[in-house]
């Protein structure tokens, strides 16, 4: 099972690389249209899923790469509620 910290490092990983392959062409990332929903679940003991609260995972900053190459941290929105 992929931890919540392997999968953040796997999408900021891929969230730069699509930057750098969208200004090689040319092309650029958009701020004002980007951000990321966290969200967590578990499996209940009688084999259903439900969400877990993400608001102690405040530290998973996801950035994007702009096109003066510097990292723009993008706004998250976590789950508050169970």
């Amino acid at each position: 099972m992929e931890k919540i910290f392997e999968a953040h490092a796997a999408l900021q990983s891929n969230i730069h690389n699509w930057g750098r392959l969208l200004s090689a062409t040319r092309g650029a990332l958009k701020p004002a249209k980007c951000f990321y929903h966290l969200t967590l679940f578990s499996w209940t003991n009688e084999g259903k899923w439900q969400y877990n609260k993400t608001n102690k995972y405040t530290d998973l900053e996801i950035t994007i790469p702009l096109e003066d190459g510097n990292l723009l941290p993008l706004n998250i929105y976590l789950l508050q509620h169970q």
